[in-house]
């Protein structure tokens, strides 16, 4: 035996104690409230099939990403990252980039304005490629600062913003474009009606959490929400002038599309084929798909009046199938209420008619996993913003169903 370890042995001995003895000081900190819940494992079993359909969605983005015009790629790469995709396609993305560093080291296009150029040096020294604050030199006066026609540019600005947290010792522009976009981007949000969502609340999150500084996999889901709960009319730029006008544009940004594709193809599994997929999702006149995209969009708009009223209308953002409604066809409230809670339920008659004469290029356990999202959209939204306010709700239904399950 190594005899420091006797001697520490005997020394322990002779005191009559020994690190048994010795209380271990404790900071008491709070137990998880998950306790060991989360603890165990569960292995998942591979899905062959699963996994090529993975891998023909993966080569069609390299294939768009790699085929896109030189204008959108910065967008593109951008858009990918967010979605904290951008592990599967590494290479083209540093391939792209690459040719961008070679072109636009140091200098800019007369052409591209601040988004295009900010975007670019974030992409670019995120990638790890040597660029110069020399990009940004039409955009500065002659004091250093950014130029006061920036200041109606907010998506220009958000760009900036995000590329200054990646600045180094050295470099004043970005010390002072730091201070300059937060000024001004904490006065577009606050002033009534200037933002439109998506873009108030992308401001909104990105002056709480910077993008370079938030852990990449909870700011995915941010950007994810962000688009599926609010994205309406920004990119269209225009206000809807009818209900039909708003309720098209509506019926695919109220995201029920994008969920029910990412909910159905991985758990259909071996009774999913191709024709049947395309069948579901690129059929315009698809009933169950069009139904589930009108209840997705009729019951958040219903649900969450409350919730607009007190945050959303503040801003002046207050576009929604009830507004709408009531400015066409010159109705209360109340009334609009009654309307779309009628075509809710038409919708539900739409879905059910669909289950009695399914379409028989689509399976029918495909059209019940239809079914099944449709019944957690509406238990989210049976009598209020259950997504919004998921903190009772929400707690209580993942509680019960992955906390405290019945025994089956």
């Amino acid at each position: 035996m190594d005899p420091l370890l006797v001697s520490a042995s005997q020394s322990q001995t002779q005191n009559g104690s020994s690190t048994a003895d010795v209380e271990r000081r404790s900071a008491d900190f709070s137990p998880s409230v998950w306790g060991e819940y989360f603890l165990a494992y569960a292995y998942e079993t591979a899905d062959i099939e699963a996994d090529k359909r993975v891998e023909e969605v993966k080569e069609e983005v390299k294939r768009v990403l790699l085929s896109s015009p030189p204008s959108q790629r910065l967008d593109l790469i951008d858009y990918i990252q967010r979605l904290g995709v951008s592990h599967h396609f590494e290479d083209e993305i540093h391939q792209l980039l690459q040719q961008i560093h070679n072109q636009y080291s140091s200098s800019s296009s007369d052409d591209d304005d601040l988004h295009t150029v900010a975007l670019r040096f974030r992409l670019l020294r995120q990638e790890g490629f040597k660029v110069s604050c020399d990009m940004f030199n039409k955009f500065i006066d002659v004091d250093g600062n950014l130029k006061e026609s920036c200041v109606a540019d907010v998506p220009g600005l958000l760009s900036l913003y995000e590329t200054a947290h990646l600045r180094k010792h050295g470099e004043d522009f970005l010390d002072r474009a730091v201070s300059f976009t937060t000024t001004h981007l904490e006065s577009a949000v606050a002033a009534p009606g200037r933002l439109s969502p998506p873009l108030s609340n992308q401001v909104a999150h990105a002056l709480y959490q910077p993008l370079w500084k938030g852990n990449p996999r909870i700011e995915m889901q941010c950007q994810v929400r962000m688009y599926l709960k609010e994205a309406k009319w920004y990119h269209l730029k225009c206000t809807p002038k009818t209900y039909d006008e708003y309720m098209r544009v509506a019926l695919i940004t109220s995201g029920m599309f994008l969920v029910e594709a990412a909910f159905i193809v991985p758990l259909a599994g071996e009774i999913s084929t191709r024709d049947s997929l395309e069948s579901l999702f690129r059929d315009p006149d698809n009933i169950i798909v069009r139904a589930s995209n009108t209840l997705g969009r009729l019951l958040n708009d219903i649900r969450s009046r409350k919730v607009q009223i007190h945050y959303e209308q503040k801003r002046g953002n207050d576009i929604t199938a009830i507004e709408c409604y009531m400015k066409e066809y010159c109705v209360t409230e109340e009334e609009a209420f009654v309307e779309l809670n009628k075509q809710v339920n038409d919708a539900w008659k739409d879905v059910n008619e669909e289950l009695l004469q399914p379409p028989p290029t689509v399976p029918r356990p495909i059209l019940l996993l239809c079914l099944n999202l449709l019944r957690v959209t509406d238990v989210i939204y049976k009598y209020d913003d259950g997504y919004t306010n998921g903190g009772v709700v929400l707690k209580d239904y993942i509680t019960s169903l992955l906390v405290e399950p019945a025994p089956m």
